[in-house]
């Protein structure tokens, strides 16, 4: 999310002076890249944010993402590590217990559950085999409960 707030500052036009014998503008000027890649950003971030969820485990808060419709989550390995109980709170406020599928600590990914009975729609997900290192990516979540 810092990529996107350090965009945020760049995404003016820019800016120029005229004299009198100078005619006004009359089309706008082109979008920035800055302020265009801004622009994909927050719809991105409209776009997901239902399948963002908020994980309450008995030791803090996380957040994954609904990656499936038989109710799986994705999050990290961290927020679940020793858990005893754990909570599921989706974007549109219900809440749902949750269990731990399988976790892998050294790339700190882990899945939860819900179960498939709650009518929750899964993230849409772009094919990783066409990305190139250097390419910029953007995470979303809700650790601390921020709608």
């Amino acid at each position: 999310m810092a990529t996107a707030l350090i965009l945020a500052g760049c995404g003016g036009s820019a800016s120029t002076s005229s004299t009198s014998a100078e005619q006004p503008r009359t089309t706008p000027a082109p979008q920035s890249s800055a302020a265009t890649l801004q622009q994909q950003y927050i719809a991105v971030v409209k776009a997901i944010q239902p399948q963002v969820v908020q994980i309450q485990t008995d030791s803090g808060l996380g957040s994954g993402v609904i990656f499936d419709a038989k109710g799986d989550i994705v999050t990290n390995a961290h927020v679940v590590q020793g858990a005893s109980t754990m909570r599921v709170t989706l974007a549109d406020g219900r809440r749902f217990p949750a269990r731990l599928v399988g976790s892998y600590a050294p790339d700190d990914l882990a899945v939860i559950t819900v179960g498939a009975d709650h009518g929750i729609n899964p993230a849409r997900f772009a094919d990783s085999s066409k990305l190139q290192v250097g390419e910029i990516v953007l995470a979303v979540g809700n650790p601390l409960g921020l709608q």
